[in-house]
C-alpha cells in the first residue's frame, strides 16, 4: 500500500508550503511517481528543506572513525582534524578553517553505549525514534552480538566504495517498533519499494550468480536473528522472508 500523497512531505521543514510549489504524481508502472512544478519556479529558489526518514553513515566510514552525528551525520570533527587522522600528519594545516566549524560544546553521548550526537535535540530524537530498540549499551564492542555480526556479515560482502548500508534497514525496522502508530511509518517506507521481492531476487540471481544468493540468504537470518518482531509480520500482512527480502532486494550487494 502506497503512502498518501500528503505523507510524502510530512517531514519537510514547512511541508504547506511544499504543495504551493510541486506535486507527486504516479508516471506510469515502469517509472513509478514524479515530483512535478505548480508553477514556475526560479534558479536557485528553495523548494522544500527535507528531512530524512533514516539516515545512516556507511560501516566502512564508521569503521574508520569518522566521526558524525549518530542521527543527523553532521560532522563531529573538523575537515583539518580528519584530514590530520587520515593522513597521520598531526601538523597538517587546511586552508579557511573558519568554514568548517564544529560546535564540541554540544556535542552528547548516549551514556549507555557512547555513540555521539551533534546535539541533545538529536540524541533524544534517534531515542524517540529508533535507538531504544538499537541501542547496544556494554555490547557495543561485543563482536557476537547479533546486531554487530549483522554489520560484519554487509562489511564482508560490500567493500567500498559502498552505496547502502543494512544499517538504514535496522533503523527503518527499528523505527516501526518503537512507534506507536506503526501503520503511517510502514506507509512511508512503502514508498522506498518499487518491485516485488521475487522479481528484484531473480534478476539479482542472474546478474551476480548462486554466490550472491547465499549472501542474501545469510544477510536474511542474521537480520531476522537481530530484529525480527512477529508483531511486525502481522502488521506488514507479510511472511517474514518476503518482508525481508523486500527490504533488502533494493540494496546494492557485491558479488565479491
Amino acid at each position: 500500500m502506497a503512502a498518501p500523497i500528503g505523507d510524502m512531505f510530512s517531514l519537510c521543514v514547512d511541508s504547506s508550503k511544499v504543495s504551493s510549489y510541486v506535486e507527486v504524481r504516479t508516471i506510469d508502472k515502469i517509472k513509478g511517481k514524479g515530483l512535478f512544478a505548480k508553477k514556475p519556479i526560479r534558479k536557485g529558489e528553495t523548494i522544500f528543506i527535507e528531512r530524512p526518514l533514516v539516515s545512516a553513515q556507511f560501516l566502512w566510514n564508521a569503521l574508520y572513525k569518522y566521526r558524525a552525528c549518530e542521527y543527523c551525520l553532521r560532522s563531529l570533527e573538523t575537515a583539518e582534524e580528519n584530514a590530520r587522522r587520515l593522513s597521520g600528519n598531526p601538523s597538517l594545516i587546511l586552508p579557511h578553517p573558519e568554514q568548517c566549524r564544529v560546535r564540541k560544546e554540544l556535542h552528547q553521548m548516549c551514556p549507555q553505549c557512547q555513540v555521539m550526537y551533534c546535539s541533545s535535540e538529536c540524541r533524544q530524537a534517534a531515542l524517540d525514534q529508533y535507538h531504544r530498540t538499537l541501542c547496544l549499551g556494554l555490547s557495543q564492542e561485543d563482536p557476537e552480538h547479533p546486531i554487530n555480526k549483522l554489520q560484519d556479515a554487509w562489511r564482508n560482502m560490500h567493500f567500498p566504495p559502498e552505496t547502502s548500508s543494512i544499517v538504514l534497514m535496522a533503523r527503518m525496522v527499528a523505527t516501526v517498533k518503537q512507534a506507536r502508530n506503526k501503520g503511517h511509518w510502514l506507509n512511508l517506507f512503502s514508498q522506498f519499494c518499487s518491485r516485488t521481492a521475487n522479481e528484484e531476487e531473480e534478476i539479482a540471481h542472474k546478474l551476480l550468480g548462486e554466490k550472491f544468493q547465499g549472501q542474501l540468504a545469510l544477510l536474511r537470518n542474521l537480520f531476522t536473528t537481530a530484529l525480527y518482531d512477529d508483531h511486525l509480520n502481522r502488521v506488514s500482512a507479510a511472511p517474514p522472508s518476503d518482508a525481508l527480502a523486500d527490504s533488502l532486494g533494493p540494496m546494492r550487494l557485491s558479488p565479491e
